[in-house]
């Protein structure tokens, strides 16, 4: 004779099978996060990109500014260097300028009052692109000999170009937004006409004349 087996206890005691997270949700979790991924590492790397253009393009302008100082200055007068590279870094915009003689003195200079204390090898720099730092500011110096000897230093500022940056960037994700503004107002459908147009139905002849009034009938005559 085989035990009797309470089924009450037995689905008791067998172990239910744990609930699970839907795989639908996992695949959505899981593109969510990669495109979260790659959103944040693409930002990153034209940021890095823009800023890098930004950056060679102030260099080259610098540069050029530089060389085509360096040229005045052959036949500029001594008295006139100082009021021409004041002049010169107002209209250019850029951080400083300085004329430095060929044993390092510096001859003129834009810095408010004296000029800062700087390497002498640095100022008698005239090819290489460095990053230097004056009065605890970084600056990027650009250098440009002249055919005398003499050397014209052009500083830029890295803030300036990361505010130049950051303004891109605004303006890009205002111009995306509009964009996509107007892509979802296009792609946006025309509510449908309720009801007929009733003027462009089929007209109908027109309504007929009213009947002419009968004339009224002679009264009868009288016989006499």
């Amino acid at each position: 004779m085989k035990p009797m087996i309470n089924e009450t206890e037995t689905a008791a005691s067998s172990p239910r099978p744990a609930a699970r997270f839907p795989l639908v949700w996992k695949i959505s979790l899981l593109v969510g996060l990669t495109l979260t991924i790659s959103s944040v590492v693409m930002g990153l790397v034209q940021n890095r990109y823009f800023a890098s253009i930004l950056e060679q393009e102030a260099r080259g302008r610098a540069k050029a500014i530089a060389t085509t100082l360096a040229s005045a200055l052959v036949e500029m007068p001594d008295s006139a260097v100082a009021s021409t590279v004041q002049a010169v870094k107002k209209d250019a915009g850029v951080a400083y300028i300085e004329v430095v003689a060929a044993n390092g003195a510096i001859l003129a200079h834009t810095f408010e009052g004296k000029a800062p204390i700087q390497q002498n090898s640095q100022l008698r720099e005239g090819e290489k692109v460095n990053e230097v730092v004056l009065d605890g500011v970084s600056f990027i110096d650009v250098p440009a000999t002249v055919i005398t000897g003499t050397l014209v230093h052009v500083g830029l500022d890295p803030a300036v170009i990361r505010a130049r940056l950051q303004e891109a960037q605004t303006q890009l994700a205002a111009i995306d937004l509009r964009l996509q503004s107007t892509a979802r107002a296009e792609a946006k459908p025309e509510p449908a006409t309720v009801g007929l147009d009733l003027s462009k139905l089929p007209q109908g002849s027109d309504p007929a004349p009213p009947p002419e009034p009968l004339p009224a009938d002679d009264p009868p005559a009288v016989v006499r």
